[in-house]
């Protein structure tokens, strides 16, 4: 990507994307709370596995946290791989909660 005759290196872009997300997600959140039904959101952490690794050999690849539509908590979970499917009874029981 060229912007007035120079290019752009990966970092300022990932900068800026960071920035524009970070900007947006207040507003994504407040609309995500206005809408009717059941919302989970989830997501991978890896710095909770790569730390652990400095006292013990690495056994998890991620926490994968779920948060209901308000960011409260509703589970959390150290995990494999980033695979949902060995979260799937996990997730269930969520829903079940929600």
């Amino acid at each position: 990507m060229k912007y007035s005759g120079s290019s752009a290196s990966r970092s300022v872009l990932s900068k800026a994307y960071v920035k524009s997300v970070g900007e947006q997600q207040p507003y994504t959140n407040r609309l995500i709370q206005t809408k009717v039904g059941k919302i989970m959101k989830g997501d991978h952490t890896f710095r909770v596995a790569f730390t652990s690794t400095q006292y013990f050999d690495r056994v998890y690849e991620a926490l994968f946290t779920v948060m209901n539509g308000k960011g409260e908590i509703m589970g959390y979970w150290l995990c494999q791989s980033k695979s949902l499917e060995e979260l799937s009874e996990e997730l269930k029981q969520v829903d079940i909660l929600m």
